[in-house]
């Protein structure tokens, strides 16, 4: 339901995928200079890094995942077009389409790599991440500009993360999750939902769908079919369609307490625009302006908190 789903809503617009092949060639012959020369990153730094990167990302999936040396390499120039259109989606819709855009990499290495999962979703992790990364860098460009910093500081800042983020990330993962060994990562406690889903499209491309049991390949066949009718639904609507494929395929895979938190905080929030509608109000200030940051807040206090607890429980108590 969630693949379908995500990939009707993705090719529903077909504009992004013209205007970004589109963007790419098109140049204005009027303009005799770019006068974002001095603040971007140069485009050779792109011309000599691509490669260079590429090269080092193929031979880490090859020696860390076993994946062939051409089928790593296949995946950068996947990785170019897939940013092409994930940042053109984020410009026109402030939706980045990195679940429709993995499974179109599981698709074709379903093609090339047959019968192995472990290629087909590394790869798929290579080029969701770079396209993710890049949209995510195209949304800090105007809070940048606010805070004083050119896009070529930013594009800095946003590599030095990446080396900060992995020394850090790295360590915990393995200590955290991979403590009790690889059968113990996905539990009741860390349901790891879109992983499920990344695993399970991994194995019915590259194993077939033989290996699955009879009943689930009809409800695997009802979900598709159901997520593409309520997406088109949606559309047809014009968003008026309050159901989505993608959230019920998602509350689906993980714990109860995580539906009831996200329906009560959409309940809680609902109510605020409805009836809140002084703008000098705190509660309009802060649940109705400001709804977003709001939100953002206590997602990352939770996640904080929630490594605080986890560490506590593993090296403490």
């Amino acid at each position: 339901m969630m693949t379908t789903a995500s990939l009707v809503a993705f090719f529903a617009k077909p504009d992004i995928l013209v205007g970004s092949l589109r963007g790419l060639f098109r140049k204005d012959s009027r303009q005799k200079s770019d006068v974002l020369d001095n603040i971007e990153l140069p485009l050779r730094v792109s011309f000599i890094g691509i490669p260079i990167v590429g090269a080092i990302v193929a031979l880490m999936a090859h020696f860390f995942f076993g994946v062939a040396l051409w089928q790593g390499l296949v995946a950068i120039p996947l990785i170019f077009v897939f940013t092409l259109i994930a940042v053109n989606s984020t410009a026109l819709t402030s939706i980045t389409p990195i679940s429709a855009l993995g499974k179109l990499t599981q698709l074709t290495y379903g093609v090339l790599a047959p019968r192995n999962v472990t290629t087909n979703l590394i790869t798929a992790s290579i080029t969701a991440e770079a396209a993710s990364n890049a949209a995510n860098l195209l949304m800090d460009i105007k809070p940048g500009y606010m805070l004083g910093a050119k896009p070529r500081q930013q594009a800095i800042g946003h590599a030095l993360g990446i080396v900060a983020g992995a020394l850090a990330a790295v360590p915990v993962y393995y200590l955290v999750f991979l403590r009790n060994g690889p059968d113990q990562l996905i539990t009741d406690q860390y349901p790891m939902p879109s992983a499920i889903v990344w695993k399970s499209v991994s194995e019915v491309l590259t194993q077939g769908l033989s290996h699955l049991q009879v009943s689930a390949r009809w409800l695997a066949l009802v979900g598709g079919v159901l997520g593409i009718v309520l997406e088109i639904a949606r559309l047809a609507t014009k968003d008026r369609f309050w159901l989505s494929g993608v959230g019920i395929g998602l509350a689906a895979i993980i714990p109860f307490n995580t539906c009831l938190a996200m329906f009560l905080g959409s309940l809680f929030f609902w109510l605020m625009a409805r009836y809140a509608k002084n703008e000098k109000a705190f509660a309009h200030r802060i649940f109705v302006k400001n709804l977003e940051p709001t939100c953002a807040g206590m997602i990352a206090g939770g996640a904080l908190m929630g490594i605080v607890v986890i560490i506590l429980e593993n090296f403490v108590f």
